[in-house]
C-alpha cells in the first residue's frame, strides 16, 4: 500500500469520513490513488459509450471510489469483513427509480475492479521479494474477487428491492387514479402520465383470472407480456391494474378499428380466462368498457363451463337479465317451467327450441346448429310446445331469453319434471 502513488491530482468523490477512515489504514497516498483510478475508469467508460451513441454521462463516481477504498483496506487487513459502501447502494437505488439499467452500474463496478486488478500486480512485483511474489499475487486476486462478488451481489439486491418498491408505489398510484375515474371523479392532473394512456383515445378493457380457480397466472410477467403484445398489435398503449383475485387490462387505441378480438384470443396466456368489454371513446368509454368487462366476468364466473374468452357483446343480454339473480330465476321458471330438468333429454329440447326460435323458425338452420336432422328438430319443438302448454309462436322473445339464461346458468333450473326423451 505504501507504494501506491497517484500520477495526477483529481477531486475526490468519496465521503470525507470514509477517506479519513481509509487514510488511517492504508495511507493518504493510497486514498488519492483510489480517486485517480475512479476518474480513469469513468473517463474510459464515457469515451467508449460516446463512440457508440454520442456524448453521454456515466454515473456512480462516489460509489465506485468508495468501493475501491474499501477494497484497498480489505487487502491490507485480511480480517476485515467486506461491506459494500452505502454510496454504492444509493447509486443502485437512484438508478432503479430513474429506470437506468442495472448493467450500467455494474459496468462501473467491474471497470474499477479490472483497473485495480491490472495495476496492483505491477506494484507487487516491484515491492515484494520474488520468493513470496506468487503467494502475494494469489492473495491479491482472491481478495479482490471476494470484494467484487460482494459488491455485485449487494448492488444488484439493492437495485431489485428499490425496483419492487418503486413499482409498488407506481401500481398503487395507478390504481388510485383508475378507481377515482371509475367512481365518477374527474381525472387528476398528470393522470395520463401516471397511467401511460391518453383519455382522448378509444379504450377497451378486459379482466383476466385463473382458469384453475387459484390466483396464480403461471408467472407474474405473463399478464404484463400479454398486455404489451396486444397493445403493440393495436398500435396503442396498455395499463394493468391488480385486483387481488383478478387483473384488469386497459388498452388505449388511436382508432376504434384498431381493435381485433382475435388478437386478444390468440395472445391470451394459457391458464387465464378473459372477459372483454367493448371499444368506446374518451374517459366515458374507459369507464363503460371497464364496467362491461367486469359484468362479462361475473357472467363467466356464474357459468358452469364458461368459455376461455367471454365477450360482453355476446353476453350483454344475459348480464342485464341476470343482474337480479332472484328475479332471473323466477323469470326462467315462469316462462319455461314445463321444460325444466337437468337430464340430457330436457337440455337437448331446450337447446333445439332456442336455436329454432333464434333462426326464425327454420328447421334446417336449427338442425345444422344442433347437429341433428330437421325431422328431429320438428319432433323436439313439438314436444317442447306440449310441455310448455302453448305454441312456440307466443312470447317468442321472452322464451328465447329464458332458454338462454337456463343454458348459461343451469342452477336457475329446478328439477320438477321427469326426464324427457331426446
Amino acid at each position: 500500500m505504501t507504494a501506491l502513488r497517484a500520477s495526477r491530482k483529481v477531486a475526490p468523490a468519496s465521503s470525507p469520513a470514509l477517506r479519513a477512515w481509509a487514510a488511517e489504514r492504508v495511507g493518504q497516498d493510497a486514498v488519492e490513488w483510489a480517486a485517480e483510478v475512479t476518474v480513469a475508469v469513468l473517463e474510459a467508460l464515457v469515451v467508449r459509450r460516446s463512440s457508440q451513441s454520442g456524448p453521454t454521462e456515466v454515473a456512480g463516481a462516489r460509489g465506485c471510489e468508495e468501493c475501491t477504498l474499501v477494497a484497498l483496506v480489505g487487502l491490507a487487513d485480511e480480517g476485515l469483513t467486506i461491506v459494500t459502501p452505502e454510496a454504492a447502494l444509493d447509486d443502485a437505488r437512484v438508478a432503479a427509480r430513474a429506470d437506468i439499467a442495472l448493467e450500467r452500474l455494474l459496468r462501473v463496478a467491474w471497470g474499477c475492479h479490472a483497473e485495480v486488478q491490472e495495476r496492483l500486480p505491477t506494484l507487487v512485483q516491484s515491492s515484494v521479494p520474488p520468493a513470496v511474489m506468487m503467494r502475494e499475487v494469489r492473495y491479491l486476486v482472491s481478495r479482490l474477487t471476494a470484494c467484487i462478488d460482494q459488491y455485485i451481489s449487494d448492488i444488484s439486491n439493492a437495485y431489485a428491492e428499490e425496483q419492487r418498491e418503486t413499482e409498488g408505489r407506481l401500481l398503487a398510484g395507478r390504481r388510485r387514479v383508475v378507481d377515482a375515474v371509475l367512481n365518477g371523479a374527474p381525472a387528476p392532473e398528470g393522470s395520463e402520465r401516471v397511467l401511460g394512456l391518453r383519455w382522448t383515445d378509444h379504450h377497451v378493457a378486459a379482466v383476466g383470472w385463473s382458469s384453475a380457480g387459484n390466483r396464480a397466472l403461471h408467472t407474474e410477467d405473463n399478464a404484463q407480456r400479454f398486455a404489451r403484445q396486444v397493445a403493440r398489435a393495436f398500435g396503442g398503449s396498455s395499463l394493468i391494474v391488480e385486483r387481488g383475485d383478478h387483473v384488469e387490462f386497459h388498452w388505449s387505441l388511436p382508432r376504434p378499428e384498431s381493435f381485433d378480438p382475435g388478437v386478444v384470443r390468440r395472445e391470451r396466456p394459457g391458464g387465464m380466462r378473459l372477459a372483454v368489454g367493448f371499444v368506446a371513446p374518451g374517459m366515458r368509454g374507459f369507464v363503460a368498457s371497464t364496467r362491461a368487462a367486469r359484468s362479462a366476468r361475473s357472467i363467466g364466473l356464474r357459468m358452469g363451463h364458461p368459455p376461455d374468452v367471454v365477450e360482453y357483446d355476446e353476453v350483454s343480454v344475459l348480464a342485464l337479465a341476470s343482474s337480479d339473480w332472484g328475479q332471473a330465476g323466477e323469470f326462467v321458471r315462469r316462462e319455461i317451467g314445463g321444460l325444466i330438468g337437468d337430464d340430457p333429454g330436457s337440455a337437448s329440447i331446450r337447446d333445439t327450441l332456442c336455436q329454432f326460435l333464434i333462426s326464425g323458425r327454420s328447421r334446417q338452420v336449427a338442425a345444422a346448429a344442433t347437429h341433428v336432422a330437421p325431422t328431429t328438430v320438428a319432433y323436439r319443438v313439438r314436444r317442447a310446445e306440449e310441455m310448455l302448454g302453448r305454441s312456440s309462436t307466443t312470447r317468442v322473445q321472452e322464451t328465447i331469453l329464458a332458454l338462454q339464461l337456463a343454458h348459461a346458468f343451469p342452477e336457475l333450473l329446478e328439477e320438477r319434471s321427469s326426464p324427457l326423451p331426446a
